[in-house]
């Protein structure tokens, strides 16, 4: 199975673009000063693995799509935190993305190796 599955592709695309678009936004609302704040760069860092999770998805690499799991029920959890409605919402979320890399063809995909072409 080399070809990778369109979940794959989907999920790792969407959290590559809410990565970015979170990252220019905050980084943009803040003063340098403000950007180097513990808390404001715990949100980077924590943004930034959103977006090292959907490169490496792309790239078959299983660690990937147990960080992208882990970052979106992270999120999930965060948003609870904010509030009920924003909870629900990532819940949301969380659940059509475990869906989708929870599949078996997808799981498959990450845990074997392609081929080797002569």
């Amino acid at each position: 199975m080399n070809k990778r599955p369109y979940e794959v592709t989907v999920v790792a695309w969407i959290l590559i673009v809410v990565a970015i678009v979170t990252i220019a936004s905050s980084a943009s609302a803040l003063e340098p000063p403000q950007l180097f704040q513990a808390g404001n760069l715990g949100i980077m860092a924590v943004r930034l693995l959103g977006l090292v999770g959907g490169i490496f998805l792309l790239r078959r690499q299983f660690w990937a799509w147990v960080l992208s799991l882990a970052w979106v029920a992270f999120h999930a959890v965060i948003g609870f935190l904010n509030s009920v409605g924003q909870g629900v919402v990532h819940l949301a979320i969380f659940t059509l993305i475990a869906v989708a890399l929870l599949r078996s063809d997808v799981r498959l995909w990450f845990r074997t190796r392609p081929a080797a072409t002569p």
